[in-house]
């Protein structure tokens, strides 16, 4: 639900198709730009600088381009670069090392073998529903693997990682099943994507000792190896809807992040991809919690 896009800077020296691509772009579009190559912003400003428009064109892009940042302009770590070749060859290298959701490119001049169709030519973008469009929203039954499978892109981005359900009891399996598979999601991503933070926000609802006696009896061994897993609590009045809260966008899970225990809940689950607002002000809410208490394998 939230993918990350190479875009072509020569896609970006007119202001129609600067505006195209600005306006498709963002969390709450699902779709982010990588900074491929590094400083992005610079290629694109030597593509302007070539470009056929005019002085006041180009300065309505310049100044638009300086507002372009991050979680919109996901910064792509471990990005690998030959400048002897141009974007579109290096772009296939890149897909090869790390592969991103689809590479939008404007021409093909030199003949550039593509070893897929997530390569994607500026015309044939919309055209191209399976790359480009991006539901907002997803019905999913509250089974693990389900869950998970809608987040798993976003999650193989992120470096800030931060869960948040106030139910969230360690000592069901209802609650550790899609935590497990969330968590399986992480560690199978590129290693050069680094996780500075790793959090599950849940209420006071169980005692502090309780709670932390189930993470480490019910809860460890679970746990894929080499993560640690840190708790924080908020007072139950504070908390009530159910997340997945990142530095680069955010999901909201209606129903929870608990598997269907065959009771009379619901036993499917409406993922929504919040919008820019909502994930800034979810970010800005649990991204400074302390942590009482941190478990790891």
């Amino acid at each position: 639900m939230i993918y990350e896009y190479a875009l072509d800077p020569a896609l970006l020296d007119n202001w129609k198709d600067y505006r195209f691509f600005q306006q498709s772009f963002g969390p709450e579009k699902g779709r982010l730009i990588a900074d491929y190559p590094r400083r992005w912003k610079r290629a694109v400003l030597e593509a302007i600088r070539k470009s056929g428009c005019g002085d006041v064109e180009k300065k309505r892009i310049k100044e638009s381009l300086k507002h372009l940042t991050a979680p919109t302009l996901y910064s792509r770590s471990g990005r690998q670069w030959n400048g002897a070749h141009n974007w579109l060859e290096n772009a296939v290298k890149e897909h090869a090392h790390r592969a991103f959701h689809a590479i939008v490119f404007r021409d093909n001049e030199d003949a550039v073998a593509l070893p897929d169709d997530h390569f994607i030519q500026e015309d044939n973008l919309l055209a191209t529903p399976q790359y480009w469009e991006n539901e907002n929203t997803r019905v999913v039954e509250r089974e693990a693997s389900k869950m998970s499978e809608p987040a798993a892109p976003l999650l193989s981005l992120a470096q800030h990682i931060i869960f948040v359900d106030p139910y969230f009891d360690p000592g069901k399996g209802r609650f550790r099943n899609p935590l497990i598979a969330l968590l399986e999601d992480i560690v199978s991503r590129p290693a050069d994507i680094g996780l500075q933070r790793l959090e599950y926000h849940v209420s006071d609802r169980i005692a502090e000792g309780h709670f932390q006696h189930l993470v480490e009896t019910r809860l460890k061994s679970h746990l894929p190896r080499g993560l640690s897993l840190s708790f924080v609590r908020w007072p139950e009045a504070e908390m009530h809807d159910r997340h997945i809260v990142t530095n680069i966008g955010a999901l909201t899970y209606g129903q929870g992040l608990d598997e269907w225990d065959g009771g009379p809940s619901p036993n499917e689950v409406r993922i929504q991809r919040e919008g820019y607002a909502g994930w800034k002000q979810l970010w800005d809410r649990y991204s400074s919690g302390s942590p009482f208490h941190t478990v790891s394998r």
